[in-house]
């Protein structure tokens, strides 16, 4: 897709929602007019968060805005649900690895307690010796 279809999309969404070029800029956190307007005439892209910005207040896929046709949400996973599996998978792995950890530290404990007891136990024989 070409700088010149993105910047139409953006126009677009801005328009949509109402907004003038500063109003929009406010809303993408403080960005100036003039940068709405170099985004608008294909002079400059938006950077990675204000395109997320963008999507996000347009209420819109990512997706969206690089595609020529909107995202089929029915065909195409979203950027949410892969990264919501994504996030699964590395919370599975991340307690798995929890629980070994948790049995290795137990097992630990209990060696510890033993060589306690057997510390005790020759420090009493030392002192009987003596």
């Amino acid at each position: 897709m070409d700088s010149q279809t993105i910047a139409q999309k953006i126009k677009n969404i801005r328009k949509e929602l109402g907004y003038t070029q500063a109003e929009f800029g406010k809303a993408l956190g403080n960005v100036s007019y003039s940068t709405v307007s170099d985004w608008e005439n294909a002079k400059n892209v938006p950077s990675d968060a204000n395109i997320c910005k963008i999507a996000e207040i347009s209420q819109g896929n990512l997706l969206d805005l690089f595609e020529d046709e909107p995202a089929d949400e029915t065909t195409q996973p979203s950027v949410d649900s892969q990264l919501v599996k994504e996030l699964e998978e590395k919370n599975e792995e991340l307690t798995m690895k929890n629980e070994e950890l948790r049995n290795q530290l137990e097992e630990e404990e209990k060696e510890r307690k033993k060589l306690q007891k057997k510390k005790k136990k020759l420090k009493k024989k030392i002192k009987k010796l003596k």
